[in-house]
């Protein structure tokens, strides 16, 4: 397994989502401090993950220039969003139903 990358909590804090240098981004019940998802598709490192604030939805963008959206209850990829050259930089939540996911300067919302 590769080297963690910017964990993301959901906000009732039982939930953490994490990206790696693997390809994958990883979903983990602390309570039990467990693997319950892996988040499989990218072709090259997870930069950066969020998580919305219910922990239904989650973004990943990775170093093979895409962005992921997830449905997190089945771990199964909605939607690969691709046409931004370069490495992905980061994602975030930016409210209660928003997910952002930036490429190289160029700022790109997604909702």
């Amino acid at each position: 397994m590769g080297e963690d990358r910017a964990p993301r909590r959901a906000q009732d804090g039982a939930l953490l989502l994490t990206g790696s240098a693997d390809g994958t981004a990883r979903l983990w019940e602390l309570e039990k401090g467990e693997c319950i998802g892996v988040l499989s598709g990218h072709t090259a490192g997870v930069n950066a993950v969020a998580m919305d604030v219910a922990g239904r939805l989650a973004a990943t963008c990775s170093a093979d220039g895409t962005g992921r959206l997830w449905d997190l209850a089945t771990c199964q990829c909605l939607h690969v969003l691709a046409g931004h050259g370069g490495s992905n930089l980061g994602a975030r939540r930016s409210g209660p139903r928003r997910v952002t996911a930036r490429w190289q300067l160029v700022p790109t919302l997604f909702c």
